[in-house]
């Protein structure tokens, strides 16, 4: 379609009658998200007040049975309301934050105070996996999280590397070296069954190496001085 057809596209009446129903729904949208997020700002405070109260209580358990048996919320949902109903008094930014949606709103009023107070829907933030500013108001849910968390010092998890399962044969003793190469072997043999169910085919030639591999094994275990031990002078063994 070229440019001239997309501008003139509402000049057909449902085109622009789904267009303005489409506009005045996220208007809608913006409004309630606007009230819920009030309304969770005022039910925080009223938590906060109940905490207060039954905190001066001798036992220290009453605020949750509270919680559990009169307003049904868990101890994790009166604390994200309770930290929202404090953002209100952090934040100029305050009715904008309130249009967000409630996990993003609970993640900004979790952050250090002298970050909130630096936060407005313009301020530009960076995306730690792609280097990429963008205003806060312009940011998905996903890449937002990231950013606070770039903003808090927080770094991603590095993805631990595996556990290395090479053996060296570095006995000081023979028996540690034995031990060493026991070690060695069963990991090969293990290997080497593994393949078993791996596509393909070995071609002529890398059969051919592998099992020469083995035999100069085979000849350098069987010459290998290693096996004489002070006991073999019972056995008819010279020792080394």
């Amino acid at each position: 379609m070229s440019k001239s057809k997309l501008t003139d596209v509402l000049t057909d009446p449902a085109i622009k009658r789904h267009t303005e129903r489409i506009l005045a729904l996220q208007e809608e949208e913006r409004q309630t998200r606007i009230k819920l997020g009030s309304v969770i700002a005022a039910i925080g405070a009223e938590l906060l007040a109940v905490k207060a109260a039954l905190d001066l209580l001798s036992n220290k358990t009453a605020w949750l049975r509270w919680l559990k048996t009169h307003v049904h919320y868990s101890a994790k949902t009166a604390q994200h309301y309770m930290a929202v109903a404090r953002l209100c008094e952090k934040t100029k930014a305050l009715p904008f934050f309130l249009t967000l949606a409630p996990t993003v709103l609970y993640r900004i009023a979790a952050l250090p105070d002298d970050i909130i107070a630096s936060l407005s829907p313009d301020t530009l933030l960076t995306d730690p996996r792609t280097g990429r500013q963008t205003a806060l108001q312009e940011m998905s849910t996903r890449t937002l999280d990231r950013a606070l968390d770039a903003l808090e010092g927080k770094t991603a998890p590095e993805t631990p590397r595996p556990v290395s399962t090479d053996v060296v044969l570095s006995g000081e003793t023979r028996e540690a070296f034995a031990s060493d190469a026991q070690r060695l072997m069963g990991q090969l043999s293990s290997r080497l069954t593994e393949i078993r169910g791996r596509k393909g085919a070995l071609t002529g030639t890398s059969k051919q190496r592998v099992l020469e591999a083995i035999e100069n094994l085979r000849r350098i275990v069987l010459k290998w001085p290693a096996w004489a031990s002070p006991d073999a002078d019972k056995t008819g063994i010279r020792a080394p």
